[in-house]
């Protein structure tokens, strides 16, 4: 019987031995938060005081967002050369040869996809032709070349202007606007009173105006860069008339002095007769009119 008890008190001290050693290997509830709290990613802690803490809080939430959003730029930006190229054509022309150049000048530029943007033509006396195209970049070299030869007095001058390092900068806040709206809108969804989503809504509102007037500077600079500004203007030259040989020109002077002096003449005999040839009468009549009162006179005695 002894033999048996002791059997039965050392099975018991071992299973006894067993659970202690089990026990011990368990992690407590009192260990487990911690490895919790310490496992959750940053974004799920940093998005959470919106929840917690409500509206006191919220300016750091916002804060924390854009640093978040500033630091997670992409490098996927475009980083072709963005060269505004501005040209001016001004062109001379005989008048009889206007029209004509105004033609060609019309036909070179729609060759080399050049449109229209804007034009005027005056015609009359002095006739003045001015227009503006948009021309392809690719193209706009060639263009120019081509109106070169449209008439001897071609007169061209060409700016070009880098936008590149702008449009790279736009293009990198752009890029960091939108992470920014992204984050706010899912500020929307976890705001729990109407004070936090009225101040996520102002700080919203904010960024989509931004990233409006950044997307329209880039559209401005990647159109002016795809299509170049070509200014042409066509005006006539005036008339100047050949130098006449000297002798010509003496002859000619010579004749227009003695017309001058015979149509001078012509003049004084005509006031001459209008004053002398009623005098002449007059004179006439009072001789006439003496000559007979003396023959009658005469008579008498």
């Amino acid at each position: 019987m002894r033999l048996r008890y002791k059997v039965l008190i050392a099975l018991i001290l071992a299973v006894t031995g067993v659970f202690l050693f089990v026990a011990q290997g368990m992690p407590s509830s009192q260990k487990t938060a911690p490895s919790y709290e310490a496992g959750m990613s940053d974004n799920v802690v940093k998005s959470m005081p919106l929840a917690k803490s409500g509206y006191s809080d919220m300016q750091e939430t916002l804060a924390s967002g854009e640093s978040r959003s500033q630091s997670s730029v992409s490098t996927n930006i475009d980083m072709k050369p963005k060269i505004i190229k501005t040209g001016n054509v001004t062109i001379s022309v005989e008048k009889d040869q206007f029209d004509k150049v105004i033609t060609t000048v019309k036909t070179i530029v729609s060759s080399c996809g050049g449109m229209p943007q804007s034009s005027e033509i005056t015609k009359g006396e002095y006739p003045y032709f001015s227009a503006v195209y948009r021309v392809p970049v690719e193209n706009f070299d060639m263009c120019v070349d081509k109106l070169q030869g449209v008439s001897k007095d071609v007169s061209i001058s060409v700016s070009s202007e880098d936008r590149t390092a702008q449009y790279i900068d736009l293009a990198a806040r752009l890029q960091v606007l939108e992470s920014q709206k992204d984050f706010y809108l899912g500020l929307m969804q976890k705001a729990k009173t109407v004070d936090e989503m009225l101040k996520v809504r102002r700080y919203l509102d904010q960024t989509i105006a931004q990233i409006e007037s950044i997307k329209g500077q880039m559209q401005y600079i990647e159109g002016r860069a795809t299509y170049s500004t070509l200014r042409i203007t066509v005006s006539t030259t005036s008339q100047t008339p050949k130098p006449k040989p000297w002798y010509i020109e003496d002859l000619e002077n010579a004749l227009k002095a003695g017309f001058l002096m015979l149509w001078n003449v012509f003049l004084a005999l005509i006031k001459a007769t209008i004053i002398v040839v009623p005098l002449f009468f007059i004179v006439m009549w009072l001789g006439m009119y003496i000559y007979n009162m003396y023959k009658k006179l005469k008579k008498e005695s």
